[in-house]
């Protein structure tokens, strides 16, 4: 089994969305033994942060009441958490820290960086350490996404604070903002892509390790080969209105518990090319696999994007290829868009693995 940071919550037939923005949800840490052999840092210096945004009420309570369009677009905050917590901070030393990312977000895409534009390593992803630590200076994840990163405090003066950051982006194609759409109501929470501050850093203390130094290796992962794909598969993911349960769909499909819509021989190589033929962003999500991304359309793979990974984000007009073989137990499984909202009025699948 691959060390790696994971994670559950609850998977309730259209009440998915409700049970996680209240708070049914946390990290599951799966250790290898590798990680002080590699130079990442551990113990204290290790630290899982659950990034999520919530509606910040009179009485404080992870109210979760969402206006017509809150279901077009998911349900949006307008408070940042970190591990639960509004203006969260963490004390830090001057030396490197990993710091492991998990967007648990109803629908937030943060892209996640530090407010003075500092570079940090991605070590690790949805499945795991990464084949090469990459530089980079932030990174879209959406929900249901997780991102092991490297910081490195060596270089900041005792005293001094840095902030992560979600920073400003527009939604390709537009997308819907809250407000008033025709006849739809209200929306709320600020809208996807406002900027919004996650997690305030202090350097407290001196070095208590040497710089980060990379290694040019972390763990070895075999590449996917195209040529060797047996089957296949085009998923189209599709928004409608009025937003109620069967106005969002893959290939023109609504969940429905008993029908399997997807069988899939195990031990196969396939290639899935998923499209996103709406106008908001979806984190495609498929469960019994890690899978590679082969492409996306938007631009090149990401940083965080190579290795394994089970969750993808997917923005409006996007095509991805995804290369995927299922190598675990046969049974019924599901994939889904890791917008709650949207997975819980039907933007979800049953795949049996046979």
């Amino acid at each position: 089994t691959r060390g790696g940071t994971f994670w559950y919550h609850p998977h309730p037939d259209r009440r998915t969305a409700p049970q996680v923005y209240r708070g049914m949800a946390g990290f599951l840490l799966v250790e290898d033994g590798r990680d002080a052999a590699l130079g990442l840092p551990t113990g204290e210096r290790d630290v899982p942060i659950l990034l999520q945004d919530r509606r910040l009420f009179d009485d404080h309570s992870f109210t979760y009441a969402p206006f017509p369009m809150d279901l077009m677009n998911g349900y949006l905050g307008d408070v940042a958490l970190a591990n639960g917590t509004p203006d969260a901070y963490l004390s830090v030393s001057a030396s490197p820290w990993r710091l492991r990312f998990l967007n648990g977000s109803n629908a937030r895409v943060f892209r996640v960086g530090f407010e003075d534009g500092r570079t940090f390593h991605v070590v690790g992803n949805d499945g795991g350490l990464v084949e090469r630590p990459v530089a980079a200076a932030f990174l879209d994840l959406g929900p249901g996404e997780r991102v092991e990163s490297v910081a490195d405090f060596s270089g900041d003066a005792v005293g001094h604070s840095v902030h992560l950051v979600s920073r400003t982006f527009a939604v390709p194609g537009g997308g819907f903002g809250p407000g008033m759409g025709p006849g739809m109501g209200m929306g709320g929470g600020l809208p996807q892509g406002s900027p919004m501050t996650l997690l305030r850093l202090d350097v407290d203390r001196g070095s208590e390790a040497p710089p980060f130094q990379p290694p040019y290796v972390l763990v070895p992962i075999e590449r996917h080969d195209p040529a060797r794909v047996r089957t296949r598969r085009s998923f189209v993911m599709q928004t409608w209105m009025p937003p109620v349960h069967g106005a969002f769909t893959i290939n023109g499909l609504a969940f429905e518990p008993g029908r399997v819509d997807v069988r899939v021989p195990r031990g196969e190589l396939e290639l899935w090319e998923v499209v996103n033929a709406s106008a908001h962003p979806h984190p495609f999500h498929v469960h019994a696999v890690q899978f590679q991304v082969a492409s996306r359309t938007s631009g090149p793979v990401g940083p965080h994007e190579t290795g394994w990974k089970d969750t993808v984000l997917v923005w409006p007009g996007e095509r991805m290829e995804l290369l995927m073989r299922f190598e675990g137990e046969a049974g019924l499984f599901i994939l889904h868009c890791h917008n709650l909202e949207h997975e819980d009025a039907g933007m979800m699948l049953n795949m049996e693995v046979v």
